[in-house]
């Protein structure tokens, strides 16, 4: 089946871990049934204009942003870059484990990523370059797995 927005379900997603809600939680609060709100995180259809409203009069979180990646995100500007570094992480990680041939466990992939998420953030927080502490926090991580392997 084809999942023509994939790109607003993501951004949908990332405003509800923002907001700390789960998913029955925050398909209530958008006004919208569970089921509707997977269908949306999926990019299987795109989220309805009453819940886009519902989502930006509840918590100021820009529709446009949501629909386009343009505008607010409701994010400060230490929270943009932090999830910027954090996608670049991910590609990063992903693109370390096809050139060592690697296959990693979803719930190694998971652990490495928040290890790297929290030294990406403390750099931001310290000042510190964090596309440096990327590369050498990544390349720590890929060495533990290489020895044990």
């Amino acid at each position: 089946m084809d999942k023509p927005y994939v790109e607003i379900g993501e951004r949908l997603e990332m405003s509800r871990q923002l907001l700390k809600l789960n998913q029955a939680d925050f398909a209530r609060e958008i006004g919208a049934s569970r089921s509707a709100l997977n269908t949306y995180l999926s990019g299987s259809r795109i989220v309805p204009s009453p819940c886009l409203l519902q989502l930006s009069r509840q918590y100021g979180i820009d529709p446009v942003w949501i629909l386009e990646g343009n505008g607010e995100s409701g994010l400060t500007s230490q929270e943009e870059a932090l999830l910027q570094r954090f996608e670049v992480l991910n590609a990063y990680l992903e693109q370390q484990m096809h050139l060592r041939k690697s296959v990693f466990t979803s719930n190694f992939k998971t652990r490495a990523l928040r290890h790297l998420y929290a030294a990406i953030k403390i750099s931001i927080l310290e000042e510190t370059d964090p596309d440096e502490v990327l590369k050498s926090e990544t390349k720590k991580v890929l060495d533990l797995v290489a020895s044990d392997g």
